[in-house]
C-alpha cells in the first residue's frame, strides 16, 4: 500500500511537470513578446500542501518504548505556508529572494511481530502483533535562493532552506491482528498506547529546494501583482537522526524530504 501511494505521488509529480512544460510550450508558441522585466522588490505569500517522504530505518525513536523489531521508510501528507521577499537583479529576469515559513509533516510507521499471547487456556497462542508509530514534525523554515524567468509567466528557482524542528511528537500502540478471539493481559486487543514529544533529534537541518512558479492570474490594476501556481521539491542535506545515533541497542537513520504544491499571491 505504501509503495502504491509513493508511486501515485511520483506519477502526480511527473504529470505536474509535464503540464508545466506543455503550458510553457503553448504560451511560447503564442506570444513573441520578451520577458517582462520587474524592477521593484516584491512580497509574496504562499500556501502549500503535499507529501513528505520519511526515509530511514530504526527500531525505535527516543523516548518511545516498544517491542518492535524495526521500522522502514514511510510517508505522509504535509501542509505549510511562507512569506517571501524578492529583489530584482539586472533586467529583472533574475531575482534573489529570502523567505520564512512553517511546515507540518506527519507519517505513520508500521511493523509486525509474532509473539506468544495467553489465550485463556493452558497453552499460549502465536499472535500477530502490529506496532504503530505515528510521528509529526512542526518545522520553521528560513530560505535563501534565486529565481530566473524562462518566459513571462514561468519562473524556475533554487533555494537553500534551513529547517528548525520546533517540536517532534509521537503516538504509539500495539494491536493484535490475528487471531481475533484473544486479547492482551489488559483484556483488550490494544495495549501500550502512549504519546508525547520526541527527543535527541537534530533540531537544525537543511535542504536544497527546487521550485517552479507559473503565473495564472495577472493582478495589474487589481491591487496585487499576480497569483501563481507553485511546486516545490526538497532534498535534505542533513538528518533528523543521524545513522550513527544509537537508541535501545540499534542505530537510527531518519531523513525528511518532501514534495508540495499550492498557490502564491505576489504584491
Amino acid at each position: 500500500m505504501k509503495k502504491q501511494l509513493r508511486s501515485m505521488v511520483v506519477t502526480y509529480a511527473c504529470v505536474s511537470v509535464a503540464l508545466f512544460v506543455a503550458t510553457a510550450s503553448h504560451a511560447t508558441a503564442q506570444e513573441s513578446t520578451p520577458i517582462a522585466p520587474r524592477h521593484r522588490p516584491e512580497i509574496s505569500a504562499a500556501i502549500v500542501a503535499g507529501y513528505g517522504f520519511h526515509d530511514g530505518s530504526f527500531r525505535s525513536l527516543p523516548p518511545v518504548e516498544n517491542c518492535c523489531t524495526g521500522y522502514e521508510s514511510s510517508g505522509g501528507f504535509n501542509t505549510g505556508g511562507s512569506v517571501a521577499l524578492s529583489i530584482p537583479i539586472s533586467n529583472g529576469s533574475l531575482r534573489v529572494s529570502t523567505r520564512i515559513g512553517y511546515q507540518y509533516f506527519a507519517a505513520g510507521f508500521t511493523s509486525t511481530t509474532i509473539e506468544k499471547v495467553y489465550s485463556g487456556e493452558i497453552v499460549s497462542t502465536d499472535a500477530r502483533i502490529r506496532h504503530d508509530l505515528d510521528v509529526s514534525w512542526n518545522m520553521a523554515i528560513v530560505g535563501f535562493g534565486a529565481e530566473y524567468a524562462v518566459m513571462s509567466k514561468l519562473w524556475l528557482g533554487l533555494w537553500l532552506d534551513g529547517l528548525y524542528a520546533i517540536r517532534g511528537g509521537y503516538e504509539q500502540r500495539e494491536t493484535i491482528e490475528s487471531p481475533t478471539n484473544i486479547t492482551f493481559e489488559n483484556g483488550s486487543t490494544v495495549r501500550d498506547v502512549r504519546s508525547g514529544a520526541l527527543s535527541d533529534y537534530t533540531s537544525l537541518t537543511g535542504g536544497i529546494t527546487g521550485q517552479v512558479r507559473y503565473r495564472i492570474i495577472d493582478g495589474h490594476n487589481k491591487g496585487f501583482t499576480g497569483i501563481d501556481l507553485v511546486c516545490r521539491y526538497m532534498v535534505p542535506l542533513g538528518a533528523l537522526y543521524a545513522h550513527d545515533m544509537q537508541w535501545r541497542e540499534s542505530s537510527i537513520d531518519y531523513k525528511l524530504r518532501y514534495l508540495a504544491g499550492g498557490l502564491s499571491i505576489t504584491f
